[in-house]
């Protein structure tokens, strides 16, 4: 079997900026390879977020729950239209503004509220931590190769 050469590259996923304001935060994302997975992954489908209870609103991809863990962290995409800092202190983030439809050409969300400084750092902390492992479960591509073989033995 031939050995096949591995490449290493950087690849960049998500720009993430995140600025006080007297409200609360604002907070800009942008990624073009994201949109394309939740947009794959919900077979193009798009559903308007409802205005009753969510902090943020508009289109986002309807896709199956996505929740991933790691190391204890739990890494929800699933919770549309509420904060992203749910519980940045016991390891739970919600990512599911990165659903929202646009954000491959970038997409702005102010999150009012009173945000210190060490949650804004927990935040981001966690959410690069989510997106490299949304980025390695689900979007790159695998492959795998499982060669089975059978050793027969005859008796004559």
């Amino acid at each position: 079997m031939k050995k096949e050469e591995v490449k290493t590259e950087n690849v960049p996923l998500l720009f993430l900026k995140v600025k006080s304001v007297p409200s609360g935060i604002e907070v800009y994302a942008k990624s073009e390879k994201l949109e394309a997975f939740f947009r794959a992954a919900s077979g193009g489908q798009v559903a308007p977020s409802s205005e009753n209870r969510e902090v943020w609103t508009g289109e986002y991809y309807k896709t199956p729950r996505t929740v991933l863990q790691e190391d204890g962290k739990t890494f929800e995409f699933s919770k549309v239209g509420l904060e992203p800092m749910l519980n940045p202190e016991n390891n739970w983030i919600n990512l599911s503004f990165l659903r929202k439809k646009g954000l491959g050409e970038g997409v702005k969300f102010t999150f009012t509220g009173v945000y210190p400084k060490i949650v804004i750092r927990g935040f981001l902390k966690l959410a690069s931590q989510a997106i490299k492992t949304l980025y390695l479960e689900q979007i790159k591509s695998t492959m795998v190769v499982v060669e089975i073989s059978v050793k027969e033995t005859e008796v004559v």
